[in-house]
């Protein structure tokens, strides 16, 4: 019994972690299941359906961060990060919706949750793109350690 709890715990815990990457990832993930779909429907089958998938939404993150990267206009930059924040602050809004409706009673309680996890889901799909591959996130005014 104690050791069900605990896998079903898990079991959620991976599945909103998972859900929590998808989203942040809104825009890559979309266009790499989109390219897939189509590449199965032109006669690739599944496997290089997902295969092309997996390029595309690849490929999709890497465009983005290398313009970030190189670009010197700050409007082209804002653009950019604007690309991948506005998917993820509406699938993180609706993901999240439905997750406070298997809790939460109250319907404005689950709109305030819903709008509070799609900013911080919103400002992660930014710094997410804005940190260079490999290098972990740290916030401003923190020094290095030696």
């Amino acid at each position: 019994m104690v050791f069900s709890l605990l896998l079903m715990v898990v079991g959620v815990g991976a599945f909103c972690a998972l859900l929590y990457n998808a989203v942040v990832y809104a825009l890559p993930v979309t266009v790499g299941i989109e390219v897939g779909f189509w590449a199965i429907h032109a006669g690739a089958g599944s496997v290089g359906g997902i295969g092309v998938g997996f390029l595309a939404g690849g490929l999709t993150f890497a465009l983005g961060q290398f313009v970030f990267a190189t670009a010197k206009s700050d409007i082209l930059r804002f653009a950019v990060v604007l690309a991948f924040a506005i998917p993820a602050v509406i699938a993180g809004y609706s993901a999240l919706l439905e997750i406070a409706a298997w809790s939460v009673t109250s319907v404005l309680w689950q709109h305030i949750f819903a709008i509070a996890g799609a900013v911080v889901i919103g400002g992660t799909a930014g710094l997410r793109l804005m940190t260079p591959l490999g290098e972990p996130h740290r916030p401003a005014g923190l020094g290095r350690a030696l």
